[in-house]
């Protein structure tokens, strides 16, 4: 029920410029800065590093050695970071950004 008013007020012609200018996220990172912003993380600079070791952290987590490294390397960007690190954030936006794709 929540998608149908979406989709009814982005395809009239005879509504507001609102949709047109909008861009629909299509890839993971995409959807995952849009609902960090959405859901008031968009400051957290840290998630950014994550968000850029995700992928290479998925790709090897059959590899125990490669996943160890990128872990490490993960672990010295984060740790230039100041103030809390709260990794419950970046879980909470990864699996809302998941659901949506």
């Amino acid at each position: 029920s929540g998608s149908g008013g979406k989709e009814g007020s982005g395809s009239g012609k005879s509504g507001g410029n609102d949709f047109q200018n909008t861009t629909v996220p299509t890839t993971y990172d995409e959807m995952f800065m849009f609902n960090a912003a959405v859901m008031g993380f968009g400051g957290r600079s840290w998630m950014n590093e994550v968000l850029a070791s995700f992928d290479v952290i998925v790709r090897n987590v059959a590899n125990s050695y490669r996943l160890q490294e990128e872990c490490d390397v993960l672990s010295l960007r984060m740790a230039k970071h100041k103030g809390n690190i709260n990794l419950a954030e970046y879980k909470a936006v990864m699996l809302a950004s998941l659901r949506s794709l």
